[in-house]
């Protein structure tokens, strides 16, 4: 993993999260209760920003997908509450 996804890895291990590179795609996984990118800190929504895509793994199994775009989105509606 390049040094920034090593950071994010990091970053999203303190918090519970497994992080792991699968043909070029991040995929974070996690044990599907009560998960929500709006819930991760600011650092972590900023480093996901920039990725151009990754993969959310749930417990039971279900991906869920995301682009940057989409965490972008995310970190303007916080901006504005």
């Amino acid at each position: 993993m390049s040094g920034a996804v090593d950071e994010l890895a990091r970053l999203l291990e303190k918090l519970g999260a497994k992080v792991e590179e699968r043909s070029g795609l991040i995929v974070i996984r996690v044990d599907g209760k009560g998960f929500t990118l709006a819930s991760l800190p600011r650092e972590v929504l900023e480093k996901l920003a920039v990725l151009e895509r990754f993969a959310v793994e749930a417990g039971d199994g279900y991906y869920f997908y995301f682009r940057g775009e989409d965490v972008r989105r995310l970190l303007e509606k916080q901006a504005m509450a």
